[in-house]
Order: C-alpha cells, then sequence, then structure tokens
C-alpha cells in the first residue's frame, strides 16, 4: 500500500485508526492524516464516530489512494487492519482490554496527552535513555500528532530501538 518514505529504508511504515474519533479532534486528525499521507505512510482506519470524520476519511481515500483506506467497521476488518501496521493511533483513552490486543499482537500504540493519565505506566519513549514503552502527544496540536508519528517511524527504522520498545511495551501492565 504504502511507499517508503526514505532512501534509508526499503520498510513501509503503516498506521491503524480503529476506535472513535471525537467531534473536537476531526479537524486536527484530518490534517494529521494527510500529512503522514504526503509523506509516505500507510493508513487504514475505520471511520467511526463523527460524521465530519468518516466524510474526511472518503475524501482522503479519493486523495490518496495509495496511502489512505477506509475499511468497513467490522471485526474482521480490524483484524486487517491490525495485522499490517506497526502502530496504532487512538484519538481518545483507549480501554485496557484494547492495549492488550495490541500488546498481543506486538504493535505499539500511539496515545494523547495528558488524557492518557488514566492509563498511568504509559511513558513517551526515548531510543537514547532506552525508557518508554508508547509514543504520546498532544491532541490539540494537529503538527505535534504528525510529529509524534514521525519519530515513530524513525525509530521503527532501527531494529534495535523498535525491538527496546516493542519489548518495554510487551511488558507494561494495563
Amino acid at each position: 500500500m504504502a511507499k517508503p518514505i526514505s532512501l534509508f529504508t526499503n520498510k513501509p511504515f503503516e498506521v491503524s485508526i480503529i476506535t472513535d474519533v471525537p467531534v473536537e479532534s476531526t479537524e486536527s486528525f484530518v490534517a494529521a492524516c494527510e500529512g503522514m499521507c504526503q509523506l509516505g505512510f500507510g493508513i487504514k482506519v475505520m471511520p467511526k464516530g463523527d460524521s465530519a470524520w468518516q466524510e474526511a476519511c472518503f475524501e482522503l481515500e479519493k486523495l490518496y489512494p495509495d496511502n489512505f483506506a477506509v475499511l468497513e467497521a467490522v471485526t474482521s476488518n480490524r483484524e486487517v487492519a491490525l495485522n499490517k501496521s506497526q502502530v496504532v493511533l487512538f484519538a481518545k483513552v483507549p480501554t485496557a482490554k484494547e492495549l492488550q490486543l495490541l500488546q498481543k499482537k506486538g504493535l505499539v500504540a500511539v496515545l494523547p496527552w495528558p488524557t492518557c493519565e488514566k492509563h498511568v505506566d504509559m511513558m513517551n519513549f526515548d531510543a537514547q535513555q532506552e525508557s518508554g514503552n508508547c509514543f504520546l502527544y498532544t491532541p490539540a496540536h494537529t503538527w505535534d500528532l504528525v510529529a509524534t508519528m514521525v519519530r515513530a517511524f524513525e525509530n521503527y527504522k532501527f531494529s534495535y530501538d523498535w525491538g527496546q520498545l516493542k519489548k518495554r511495551w510487551k511488558g507494561t501492565k494495563v
């Protein structure tokens, strides 16, 4: 689906959005998804929630057919999205069950900060310090979300860093 975004790697970077996007996050998520598509990320979305978000998803799919895919919101499509992704982007605080599913599948969470404080063990990944277990972004700032996704991709390019992140994530109590 997506083409590599860097001359330094031939690994495609796939993102899934499988939960609702609240009305207050729609504009920010649309702009961030457009930026990620322009960078070459692959995005699979189950457009649940606000009708403006759903309509925007269909428009993004038309604009970026090689990078943006809209999937019907059914369980089997959730599996399709998750099986090809490296990260799952959440617009709101996920349930413990959702986070446990990601851990089981070896996928990394990208979570809104500070709303994810409900899950106290979530810490922003820092490859240099070899600490953290997920990626956190500020929901009200579109470009913070895009920068967080770029940072996730940068870490993904380095198998040691990505392996350390996944190891820490898998050991996190949710």
